[in-house]
């Protein structure tokens, strides 16, 4: 009868047969299809034991935000290879330039065929009913297995949804 707070149970984000069911990637994939998976990539802000896969082109105003960028969350930065960053990076890139591109519903250059388009409609979904803030600039999870496009997800971080802020026109 006495109120103790509020307790929440999670399992973190990682490639295992019952999380996210990854092909591994070994350091020796280095080349052809060997290379395109998987891949777990965190859109975040760096913490102190994160490396940097590289910044994000896209920047939100510097004056608010902190910028973002991508941090390898599989394999671990002391795992992956330069030509599997390479990969990943240029897969990304690739998907960014189809997506800007004046002729973004080309056939030939679209951004459907680089990404899971269910997953990241769901990403947003989900993020714009909970007024997440964080939801397209910090704490966003995808993956790339071989033989497969980039997905978003899974959804993670919310403790700032939900109007459990007064900024960036969340309540």
């Amino acid at each position: 009868g006495k109120y103790i707070g509020v307790y929440l149970i999670t399992e973190t984000i990682k490639r295992t047969e019952s999380r996210l069911n990854l092909s591994k990637l070994k350091k020796t994939d280095q080349m052809g299809e060997e290379v395109e998976g998987g891949y777990i990539l965190r859109f975040d802000k760096t913490d102190s034991d994160d490396e940097i896969l590289w910044s994000s082109p896209f920047k939100s105003s510097p004056s608010q935000y902190q910028e973002a960028n991508f941090v390898a969350k599989y394999p671990k930065y002391d795992d992956i290879q330069e030509p599997q960053i390479d990969y990943i990076k240029d897969y990304i890139t690739s998907f960014e330039t189809a997506l800007n591109s004046e002729d973004f519903k080309d056939k030939g250059i679209s951004y459907k065929s680089y990404i899971d388009l269910q997953s990241f409609v769901d990403f947003m979904i989900f993020n714009e009913f909970a007024k997440n803030i964080d939801g397209y600039r910090l704490s966003s999870y995808m993956y790339k297995d071989k033989n497969d496009v980039l997905k978003m997800g899974p959804i993670w971080d919310f403790n700032l949804a939900f109007g459990n802020v007064n900024y960036c026109n969340s309540e």
